[in-house]
């Protein structure tokens, strides 16, 4: 929700298997245009179950993925951006 007007809106999956992601919206705020990434970032196991180093294990490669995600679409970004959310840390 925003009172400003929104000139686009792109939903970029995260590469986890549950359907989280990055809500990218660009809006128009005092004649100049913002980007907000909205980050829901998901944890990437079923439960706590298990060895807790493979689940870190397999937590901090699924992070790195998300992180590189949101850096490229931050490092492309022409506007200037606002980043917050949910990392889920």
């Amino acid at each position: 929700l925003t009172r400003h007007h929104i000139l686009r809106q792109t939903i970029h999956r995260l590469p986890t298997r549950v359907g989280s992601g990055i809500l990218e919206t660009v809006i128009e705020t005092r004649g100049k245009r913002l980007t907000i990434f909205n980050v829901h970032f998901n944890l990437p196991v079923d439960g706590i179950e298990g060895l807790i180093p493979s689940v870190m294990k397999s937590t901090a490669v699924v992070r790195r993925q998300q992180k590189d995600l949101l850096q490229q679409l931050t490092n492309n970004c022409r506007t200037d951006f606002v980043v917050a959310g949910d990392f889920n840390t």
